[in-house]
């Protein structure tokens, strides 16, 4: 319960200057903390006994949240742009869009590989802290 009080805090304080003006904005990261507090809770009720591995619960919300964006790309027609951008016919623009794509999956990698190490060695609830404290300061640093 503490992890949703202080993802649902964190998303209000962060989007308290804008929400007048970006609305859809602020609702995805409102849904992407209330749903990084829903999978945390649920990780620790589901997990107890240590009968569920960190890889298990990561690969089955990596599959959530891969059948969500999916959806998501689908209903916005954002798979038309990516498909026009692979068509592009200059070689210097297509494979540096390539490499960014390639460099993006890596990372996405990496992180998850992290984020691994952090639930093992200990607690989701850390994991949850960072990444607030980290999101905290992107913010400041865009502005």
């Amino acid at each position: 319960m503490f992890t949703l009080v202080f993802n649902v805090t964190g998303a209000l304080v962060a989007g308290y200057e804008h929400l007048t003006t970006e609305w859809f904005s602020y609702g995805l990261v409102f849904m992407n903390n209330l749903t990084t507090s829903i999978y945390t809770v649920v990780a620790n009720r589901v997990n107890k006994n240590k009968r569920i591995g960190a890889f298990e619960i990561n690969y089955f919300f990596a599959l959530c949240g891969f059948l969500v964006t999916l959806g998501l790309v689908l209903n916005s027609d954002a798979i038309d742009e990516l498909i026009s951008l692979t068509k592009i016919e200059d070689q210097v623009y297509q494979m540096q869009f390539i490499g960014s794509l390639v460099l993006s999956g890596v990372l996405g990698i990496f992180i998850t590989c992290s984020s691994l190490m952090v639930l093992t060695m200990a607690s989701p609830v850390a994991l949850t802290i960072t990444g607030k404290k980290n999101n905290r300061d992107n913010y400041y640093q865009a502005i």
